[in-house]
């Protein structure tokens, strides 16, 4: 990653957009990450607003992010771009390979760059393509979130077309690695499902139900600690299904169990059986491991 200093650290030097010196070319635009986080760009030469807005938009994608139209983005444009002329030179140590600072442009070493403060963009994650539950509108990009029946976060599809929200399926590729299988829950305080506890109450979260939770104790169907709401929801039979159809198991991969109850939760809301939410389910993981490949 490159960085800016505030002098010159050696001989002025043109920089030509190699990848030796840590750019990437996008649409004919050379750009490089600057600071710590990569929180701005650098771009060589003064390309137009249209030049920008295509290059930082194909450079989001190779970072596996898809821009989302907004207020940020299009603020982009009139407060997010600097063009302005810069001096190159080597780096003052082994940490980086040169730095740049602003120059005059009649400075016989300078050479046009442009600034991009791209660290506010709304993103979200590109994903593999699957259709909504709803109404089999594609989507191929995801967003963190809260889910319904597992409120421990994960990748959300939402279909721009009817706004319907659901867990991405997880897709793991083979590894030798074996990770240690996790146990649930993380505290006995919390409830297994919403994680409502002590300091954390249903009326706080931003799925409902929204009415104070109580009453977190171990379920005898599910096998782990569940506080009235979450019990409240469906009755004992449909948590016998559930259960039946592999909620609350574990996994060698935590994020499949948690998308998979999510997903059956979710589906079992809907109407739909949790036997015929979890052969979705395997439908949607072996789908999905087919498209990534």
């Amino acid at each position: 990653m490159t960085t800016m200093t505030a002098a010159p650290a050696g001989a002025a030097r043109p920089l030509t957009g190699t990848d030796e010196e840590g750019f990437t070319t996008h649409h004919g635009v050379a750009l490089a990450e600057i600071g710590e986080e990569g929180e701005r760009l650098l771009a060589l030469g003064h390309p137009t607003d249209r030049q920008v807005l295509a290059a930082i938009n194909a450079y989001h994608r190779s970072i596996g992010h898809r821009l989302v139209p907004g207020a940020e983005l299009n603020d982009l444009v009139p407060y997010g771009i600097r063009r302005t002329w810069g001096i190159a030179s080597h780096g003052a140590d082994e940490n980086y390979a040169w730095v740049i600072d602003d120059a005059a442009p009649e400075h016989p070493d300078a050479q046009p760059v442009t600034w991009i403060n791209h660290e506010h963009l709304d993103h979200q994650d590109v994903a593999v393509q699957e259709q909504c539950p709803q109404c089999d509108h594609p989507s191929r990009s995801t967003a963190w979130g809260w889910g319904p029946g597992r409120r421990t976060g994960g990748p959300h599809h939402t279909c721009k077309a009817c706004e319907y929200r659901w867990p991405a399926a997880p897709v793991y590729r083979v590894s030798l690695w074996k990770p240690r299988r996790r146990e649930y829950p993380a505290d006995p305080a919390d409830c297994f499902a919403c994680h409502c506890g002590p300091h954390f109450l249903c009326s706080t979260a931003v799925q409902p139900p929204v009415r104070p939770c109580s009453g977190i104790t171990a379920d005898p169907i599910v096998g782990h600690p569940l506080c009235a709401n979450c019990r409240d929801q469906f009755p004992p039979d449909t948590w016998h299904q559930l259960v039946a159809a592999g909620y609350g198991t574990t996994h060698r991969h935590s994020g499949l169990a948690e998308q998979r109850d999510l997903w059956l939760v979710l589906r079992t809301r809907n109407g739909i059986a949790p036997t015929e939410a979890a052969l979705e389910w395997e439908q949607r993981l072996a789908l999905t491991a087919r498209r990534a490949r």
